[in-house]
């Protein structure tokens, strides 16, 4: 009877045990419960704090500009027609679009010319001597713009230009400062532009670096038929002499042209018609409105050399007829070489 009490007086003690620890631990998992429930509050009102400053970072940028849009290269070295320019500054050539701009100030000074800007009739005028315009900017808020061209007047010229669509006309405002674009230099104020991105020289007017007929558009009636550009030896040498590339055409009996394109990138046009005829030839190089540039004649088995200005032209062909007397002309040959610069 004795051992049956204290039996079941173990067993009672053993189940306010296990009631004290059911309710420990329900206690506990309530307060972690509770716990993880403030730290998800918590890393909430972090989260959404985190979310409203990156928000309020991104108001903060600022909106893109035209400046943005603009590349301004580094220029270590000028020169005009060969000859170094040492004053200039470091923002005179930036590039939009794929497109080179000069910048106004600078350019005008170095060819003395004067060109002043309507922006409210699109309209430039081009003047004979440096004057004292001055551009204001217009476009400070969106730190520059391009400015529309619709017309150009040229005084030496006495005419009026209309941009072509498939050239870039158009000036930049960049930075408070007018750019004019490169078609604009080489045609309007006739100074052929080439720029060596890699070492940074802008060299402007006559080059060193020759180009041939191989690198300029070529076409006319020389070249129909049986009439080739050709860097052959059998065609280019010369007596005794080989030349880079040249243009012939064999068996001809009637005037023949040789139509170049330098399209203004040049300044002097060289080279020389060889006649292999036995009676001269005359020889009449042109522009593209067929005012003559210069003339002269290649006497039998002899040249005709020819060195020419060619500033501001698109085009320049190069004539070539036969000065016999025959009632019945032989058929003749000539090969033309030209190179640029």
């Amino acid at each position: 009877m004795k051992n049956r009490i204290i039996i079941g007086f173990s067993m009672l003690i053993i189940c306010m045990l296990l009631v004290a620890c059911g309710k420990g631990n329900e206690e506990e998992v309530q307060a972690n419960e509770a716990n993880n429930g403030t730290n998800i509050e918590e890393n909430e009102e972090e989260n959404n704090e985190e979310n409203e400053q990156n928000e309020a970072n991104e108001e903060e940028e600022e909106e893109p500009t035209f400046a943005d849009e603009v590349t301004v290269h580094d220029i270590n070295e000028v020169y005009l027609d060969e000859e170094e320019v040492n004053d200039f500054e470091e923002d005179i050539l930036i590039e939009h679009d794929q497109t080179i701009y000069i910048e106004q100030e600078f350019i005008t000074d170095l060819v003395d010319l004067e060109v002043t800007y309507d922006e409210d009739a699109y309209f430039a005028e081009v003047f004979a001597g440096k004057g004292d315009y001055t551009y204001t900017a217009n476009h400070e808020d969106t730190e520059g713009s391009v400015v529309e061209l619709g017309e150009i007047y040229v005084d030496e010229w006495d005419e009026y230009i209309n941009p072509e669509d498939e050239e870039v006309y158009d000036f930049v405002e960049y930075d408070g400062k007018l750019y004019f674009p490169k078609r604009v230099i080489e045609y309007v104020l006739e100074e052929p532009v080439h720029f060596t991105r890699r070492d940074g020289i802008l060299a402007l007017g006559k080059q060193e670096e020759l180009a041939y007929l191989t690198d300029v558009e070529t076409g006319g009636s020389m070249l129909l038929g049986d009439g080739v550009i050709s860097t052959e030896s059998k065609y280019t040498t010369i007596e005794g002499e080989s030349y880079e590339a040249v243009a012939t055409k064999p068996e001809e009996l009637n005037t023949r042209g040789l139509k170049t394109y330098p399209h203004s990138e040049y300044a002097e046009i060289n080279g020389f018609a060889y006649n292999h005829d036995d009676h001269p030839v005359a020889v009449e190089i042109t522009d593209k409105d067929e005012n003559v540039i210069g003339h002269g004649e290649a006497p039998a088995k002899g040249k005709f050399e020819f060195t020419y200005d060619i500033y501001g032209e698109d085009e320049v062909e190069i004539y070539v007829r036969s000065l016999s007397e025959a009632l019945m002309p032989q058929p003749y040959e000539v090969t033309v070489y030209a190179e640029f610069r």
